[in-house]
């Protein structure tokens, strides 16, 4: 799974739109260097935590837009070019899948993890929380097992596409109106959003299970789909 893993980094990695997202990363990272004395007077910063912990809930808020912009295809246009016709003979679909699937998610983490390293540099009254940093991931893992699902289920790439943009909307709108709107029925689908779960503990456990299960619908699916 390595070399296909290595060779899908390569190749679809090198593109202007991950060129851009990159950018963006980027310029967010310098925001929040350049003003992280403003984010520490907003929010409390007196344990150092507040800077990496805003620039996390940020970076998760444009993650879903940015996965369904970059990722919406990573598996209907392998289908529908009958590019994985070439590779199956010599991987399992499985293996292609899972490599398909970790390569959009290194790409993410890496944007995280460079993020993280530059503000802990510049930015001595920053200071790093593993929790932060393991929520964010899984928030990550998590957004883009669906991201997978829903190419892998969709007919062709502008279904997918459209398909992931709408639930990077709605995923964030049911999260802001429950807090200002006492529903039960929002407070259940919150269990579901993964913006739930970015100031969490030990629950971010369970969003990491809705991804392995994800990922798992996905395999079974793209083991039975006609290629």
């Amino acid at each position: 799974m390595a070399s296909l893993f290595l060779f899908y980094m390569k190749r679809d990695l090198k593109s202007f739109k991950t060129a851009i997202v990159s950018a963006v990363y980027f310029f967010i990272t310098y925001l929040f260097i350049r003003y992280g004395d403003s984010v520490g007077r907003i929010f409390d910063n007196s344990d150092g935590f507040a800077i990496l912990k805003v620039m996390y809930a940020v970076f998760a808020f444009v993650g879903f837009l940015f996965g369904a912009s970059l990722f919406s295809n990573i598996i209907s246009q392998g289908i529908s070019s009958r590019d994985f016709r070439f590779i199956l003979p010599y991987k399992s679909r499985r293996v292609l899948y899972f490599s398909k699937f970790l390569m959009s998610f290194v790409f993410f983490l890496l944007q995280i993890l460079i993020a993280t390293i530059v503000v802990l540099v510049f930015r001595k009254d920053a200071v790093f929380s593993f929790q932060q940093f393991c929520n964010i991931s899984i928030f990550y893992f998590y957004m883009l097992s669906i991201i997978t699902l829903i190419s892998t289920i969709s007919k062709n790439d502008r279904t997918a596409m459209l398909v992931n943009i709408i639930i990077s909307i709605i995923y964030p709108t049911i999260f802001v109106f429950s807090n200002f709107v006492n529903n039960d029925f929002l407070e259940l689908l919150l269990w579901i959003t993964p913006y739930h779960y970015i100031e969490k503990t030990w629950e971010v456990l369970f969003l990491m299970l809705l991804s392995v299960v994800f990922l798992g619908i996905g395999v079974s699916v793209f083991e039975k789909k006609e290629i």
